[in-house]
C-alpha cells in the first residue's frame, strides 16, 4: 500500500486500496468456511469487477 502512494497522486490512489481492503474481508469469509460458497458465488464477479475497475480508473482519473 506505501507504494501505492508514491505512483500516484493521494486523491486516486485510494480505490485500489479500498479494493484490497474489500478483497480480504472477501478472505475472512472465505476463512469461515460457510460464507465460501456465498461469496464464491455471488460476490467473487463484483469483487473481480471492482478491483478491475480500481485500476481501469486511474488513466481516467489522471487524464481528467
Amino acid at each position: 500500500m506505501l507504494f501505492a502512494r508514491n505512483l500516484v497522486d493521494t486523491d486516486i490512489y485510494y480505490s485500489p486500496i479500498v479494493a484490497w481492503l474489500f478483497f480480504l474481508v472477501v478472505m475472512l469469509a472465505i476463512a469461515h468456511g460457510l460464507v465460501f460458497q456465498l461469496a464464491f458465488s455471488k460476490y467473487f464477479p463484483l469483487l473481480l469487477l471492482y478491483i478491475l475497475g480500481g485500476y481501469v480508473s486511474f488513466p481516467k482519473n489522471s487524464t481528467d
